[in-house]
């Protein structure tokens, strides 16, 4: 009996352990709008700096809404990325790049 209860404590353990792992290891989609980006050294800029941030490999730019900004949108290893990181990682180019919001985009 102990043996049997030693063996499922170890599986429900394993088990949890693993669904983590694997929550972690999600990619969540985002859009950012992002002012200041007009030609292609600012894409590059801009990209550069966001993949920085964990698990984001690609960058799709699109002419946003208003005037003068892009939509930069991207996947992050992160559920919990904010503004702010976007901020942080631009470095010295928030300068000259703006982040004026982000979404994380819904899931399907």
């Amino acid at each position: 009996m102990m043996k049997t209860l030693a063996a499922l404590s170890f599986l429900l353990v394993a088990s949890v352990i693993s669904a983590t792992a694997a929550d972690e290891g999600k990619s969540v989609p985002y859009t950012a709008t992002v002012s200041g980006v007009v030609c292609g050294s600012c894409k590059a800029h801009v990209t550069e700096a966001f993949k920085k941030l964990p698990g984001v490999e690609t960058l799709k730019f699109a002419k946003g809404e208003k005037e003068g900004t892009q939509t930069v949108s991207f996947n992050a290893a992160s559920t919990s990325l904010a503004k702010e990181d976007l901020e942080k990682t631009l470095g010295e180019d928030a300068k000259h790049y703006k982040v004026l919001a982000l979404e994380k985009d819904a899931t399907p």
